[in-house]
């Protein structure tokens, strides 16, 4: 156990270690506000893009399909586990920090957190069963999270649903697992090198945020810090989900390739895109800063214990 939780804290000690370059390129004004949405953007539709197509890249087998199937399942699975606990548990009369609470709650940060820690601990056989959790994901983030977060069906879009960045990843992979087909280099090899900047790159967004949220001043600090809903969809986010797919996953006999994969995904922290939504679909923008900010800091903790405990 002490082994398995060295091994996870001092890949999420490296994860920290580029964090903190993020806050200090953000004080130092190497990197300027106006260029995160763009960073995002590229991290988000090119770099994890990337991650998931060359985790497929391999020779088609049937055990990994039938392990791809499940991972499916137990992705879908803590989805609506997760949306059932927030619709009971987090509840408020401001419906903007309500809606940012639940989304919080429901949404882990398994691109930006989760892919780079599988693909340290587990290498690509994790990414590759990581990754359909990043599909399954997208599409609850752009249907059930969009509503969420918007308070109504206003902004659904089908295009989003099955055009974004883990479904057409996963859809591009299975191709090519599927039909075994083998890339030449001058395509692998810059994909190789993109998918390589999906460790540094979130990793330093997310350092640039917290210290966004550090430089606010004590006053909005300290207001972020008060907010005890924040806590109770930040201890079901880190510790309640994690738990309880843990015990159904043992129960299951999942395979343990698969169960650290997904474990890893559900234990991440609350995902980076609930400060996205929150700007563009009018959640509490401040609220959703500091959930994804102070859920970070926690994880760097309860994601070894529950990781190392599932190893």
């Amino acid at each position: 156990m002490l082994t398995n939780f060295m091994t996870v804290a001092e890949q999420v000690a490296i994860l920290f270690i580029l964090i903190c370059i993020g806050a200090l390129a953000g004080k130092t004004k190497l990197i300027r506000k106006e260029a995160i949405p763009s960073l995002n953007n590229f991290v988000l539709f090119v770099v994890t893009t990337s991650v998931i197509i060359k985790s497929f890249c391999r020779e088609f087998d049937t055990d990994r399909l039938k392990g791809l199937i499940i991972a499916v399942c137990l992705a879908i699975f803590a989805h609506i586990i997760n949306i059932f606990i927030a619709t009971i548990v987090i509840k408020d009369k401001e419906k903007s920090k309500q809606n940012v609470l639940r989304f919080a709650t429901v949404f882990s940060n398994c691109g930006f957190m989760a892919i780079p820690l599988q693909s340290a601990i587990l290498g690509d056989d994790g990414v590759f069963y990581g990754a359909v959790y990043v599909a399954v994901f997208n599409i609850a983030c752009w249907t059930y999270g969009l509503i969420t977060m918007s308070g109504g069906k206003k902004n659904l879009s089908i295009r989003k649903i099955f055009i974004n960045p883990g479904v057409v990843g996963v859809t591009i992979g299975m191709i090519i697992f599927v039909f075994s087909i083998n890339l030449p280099d001058i395509i692998y090899m810059p994909l190789s090198y993109v998918a390589a900047l999906n460790t540094p790159l979130p990793m330093i967004i997310i350092g640039f945020m917290l210290y966004e949220i550090i430089s606010a001043g004590k006053t909005e600090i300290k207001e972020m810090l008060m907010e005890k809903k924040v806590y109770i969809a930040i201890f079901i986010r880190l510790i309640v989900m994690p738990l309880i797919m843990f015990g159904l996953m043992l129960m299951l006999k999942v395979d343990r390739l698969i169960l650290l994969s997904n474990i890893i995904c559900v234990s991440a922290p609350v995902a980076a895109t609930t400060s996205m939504f929150a700007e563009k679909f009018g959640g509490d923008k401040k609220l959703s800063v500091a959930s994804v900010g102070i859920s970070t800091i926690i994880s760097l903790i309860t994601m070894p214990v529950i990781v190392s405990l599932a190893m």
